[in-house]
């Protein structure tokens, strides 16, 4: 047993000493007009222990958990003082060889900081541990815990590590604590790896980006074997290679290819990268919401892939983190430019690529050209679009253009390449092989420097059944994108159902993405239909070949859903104008989703199923698309009965509040981000 004068004495020193650096780090910031910031929260966290230690103080000195029957010189709690006490002598002293002589006040004011920066961040850390050690003690559960001995406290607080339960918050307080109260080294660095691991994967959460890995990857299983090599020849390319100037901005005109040759470059940089260089890209998508395509966006997903690369969290970086934890905030654009700038840091060289800026949301392009601006001052940055004009002198004037236009070698490959998918029986007819010579020849002609036009001539004549009907077809095969999606739509028209116009008019309207699952329950889904019936979706093997090729299925990259989507920009450029279906088809669409959840609401007693009905969440977005907080959905009555009636319109991008009406409770959708996730 201790005495109870000896342990107040031992708490009241310790105090004492936060008191007196609490004093001399305030001169030092009023005294200093520029402190700098790392010193401004060495202040805060020194006052903050000054304050948790009174409080301790005062508790021992009323002895109301009775301490002086436990406090020995053995308890963890004892221990803590003894080594807060001895850091704070020691900072004391340092700080106060700075300051002496007959004009101690006058020299405080012109004293130089004795601390270099990660010094300073070191003892903040350090400090922080300890007040959160001494306010753990403040509990009753916590000082009943830190009154057993170092290795006692480490079992029971590693336990508490471990639990799946634990939150980020209560992990780090953990670890702080136990870095202060376990003696042995190797646990020490155990245990803060286990917090490092969490907290790094929690920033990687809060950049909320998703790696657009999925994406590169669609893209680049689209590209035939050694084609695009000739944009590491261009001059253009290898002056931007070579720091002659920070942007390259690489245009061609619709199909030509961008995205593909954008694949190719990705990997080579990333082939080409020693450890010290970082590589990160975006492929715009007209097809994605603005609110995933935007330049916070864009950033957050350039930090994500480049965080992703290194060992650990650059300190800046995890400073700002915590900053807006602690306030609940999200990072504006300047902040993100900061943490990208933060993490360039940690690279010798780091390239950032934008793909199809054309594609991204228009009223936002001169937010990202000025972002532009100031990532070329520390990156290399190149961009692929459309032929368009940069609206920034600065960026105008650090910028090589190249131009991007399908090589006629890369065609005669892709050609190649395609053709070889036809089925055996042609492969082995006679005349194929002098028929592969002069659809090359043809096609590389016709071509005009685009990939996607040889592309849907390859897909017209691999539609065919014999060598004879292909060579007749070459002979007559459209030779402009606009004839091409012109005979393709009235071939469309032709067939004996509606469903593939629904489809391409659905795609072209819809303001959000859709799933398969999710589109092929809505198209179930009619004036007439009583219930959801399984038996009339289109199956999924049939939605490609019934839009003959002009839609795609593909892997989402920001939801990982299987996600239908128009094949090229053009496509939906060409339907937009020429397919008279997508005319008050938003009206279609939202009557869809309203005789959807009406159907629901009907057959469901209690509970909403979301996995078995993936149109459900897509319906619920439509039709109220200012609430989407997923917990209790209230069937709009008034809207659905506007709706039905015949002169009601509604336009899917702006959404209608939910009119009062029964209540139905819903399970947690699986992809709370994803509209219709199948």
């Amino acid at each position: 047993m201790t005495d109870p004068v000896t342990i107040l004495g031992t708490v009241a020193g310790v105090a004492s000493l936060a008191i007196q650096l609490t004093q001399i780090l305030h001169d030092y910031c009023k005294g200093v007009s520029d402190s700098g910031s790392d010193v401004q929260g060495l202040l805060a966290d020194t006052q903050q222990l000054s304050q948790v230690l009174t409080k301790l103080e005062d508790l021992v000195r009323n002895d109301s958990l009775k301490l002086s029957q436990s406090f020995t010189t053995t308890t963890t709690l004892y221990l803590a003082n003894v080594r807060c006490g001895a850091r704070l002598r020691s900072l004391l002293a340092d700080l106060k060889k700075h300051s002496q002589g007959s004009q101690a006040r006058q020299a405080l004011k012109a004293l130089k900081w004795p601390f270099k920066t990660r010094e300073t961040r070191n003892i903040s850390a350090e400090l922080h541990g300890y007040t959160q050690t001494f306010q753990f003690a403040l509990t009753l559960d916590g000082c009943e815990i830190l009154l057993k001995t170092s290795g006692d406290v480490s079992k029971i607080l590693q336990n508490s590590l471990r639990s799946a339960t634990i939150t980020e918050e209560s992990a780090e307080n953990i670890g702080l604590i136990l870095t202060i109260v376990t003696p042995l080294p190797e646990v020490t660095l155990a245990i803060q790896e286990d917090v490092k691991i969490l907290i790094d994967e929690n920033i990687l959460k809060w950049l909320g980006a998703t790696d657009t890995s999925a994406k590169h990857q669609t893209v680049k299983r689209r590209r035939s074997p050694n084609t695009g090599q000739w944009i590491f020849q261009d001059k253009c390319y290898k002056q931007w290679e070579n720091d002659v100037s920070p942007v390259l901005w690489a245009q061609g005109k619709p199909g030509a290819g961008k995205s593909t040759l954008m694949s190719c470059i990705v990997d080579k940089l990333k082939a080409d990268a020693g450890r010290g260089e970082g590589v990160a890209s975006f492929y715009c998508d007209y097809s994605q919401t603005s609110d995933v395509q935007t330049p916070e966006a864009i950033l957050a997903s350039f930090s994500y892939q480049l965080l992703r690369r290194l060992d650990s969290i650059p300190v800046e970086v995890d400073s700002i983190y915590h900053r807006h934890r602690r306030e609940n905030t999200r990072p504006d654009l300047n902040e993100h430019v900061e943490i990208l700038k933060h993490i360039s840091t940690a690279f010798s060289k780091v390239w950032l690529l934008i793909d199809a800026l054309d594609e991204f949301d228009p009223d936002c392009r001169d937010d990202l050209a000025r972002v532009i601006e100031t990532l070329m001052t520390f990156t290399k940055v190149l961009v692929t679009s459309r032929p368009q004009s940069i609206d920034s002198e600065n960026l105008e004037g650090h910028t090589l253009r190249c131009t991007i236009s399908a090589q006629d070698e890369d065609l005669k490959v892709f050609i190649e390449s395609r053709m070889a998918t036809a089925s055996r029986g042609i492969r082995e007819s006679p005349g194929w092989n002098v028929f592969v010579s002069d659809a090359q020849e043809k096609l590389v002609t016709l071509a005009d420097g685009m990939f996607i036009l040889v592309s849907l001539q390859l897909d017209m004549l691999l539609r065919l059944h014999t060598v004879t009907e292909m060579r007749r077809a070459l002979e007559t095969i459209p030779d402009k994108l606009d004839d091409f999606y012109k005979i393709t739509l009235d071939r469309i028209r032709a067939g004996k159902s509606d469903k593939p116009l629904k489809i391409l008019a659905w795609l072209v309207t819809s303001r959000l993405p859709i799933t398969v699952g999710a589109l092929r329950e809505a198209l179930a889904v009619e004036d007439s239909t009583t219930f959801i019936d399984p038996n009339a979706m289109i199956p999924e093997d049939d939605i490609v070949p019934m839009c003959c090729g002009l839609v795609l299925i593909h892997v989402d990259s920001y939801t990982g859903a299987r996600k239908l989507s128009l094949a090229h920009a053009t496509v939906h450029e060409y339907l937009s104008k020429n397919l008279e279906m997508v005319h008050g088809f938003d009206r279609i669409i939202a009557k869809a989703c309203v005789r959807f959840l009406d159907l629901l609401d009907s057959s469901t007693k209690r509970e909403l199923d979301f996995d078995r009905h993936p149109f459900f969440f897509y319906a619920i977005l439509i039709s109220n698309s200012s609430k989407c907080d997923i917990g209790r959905f209230v069937p709009p009555v008034k809207l659905r009965a506007k709706l039905l009636s015949d002169g009601a319109h509604l336009k899917t991008n702006r959404g209608t509040p939910f009119c009062a009406g029964p209540e139905v409770v819903i399970q947690q959708p699986r992809f709370c981000t994803n509209p219709g996730g199948d």
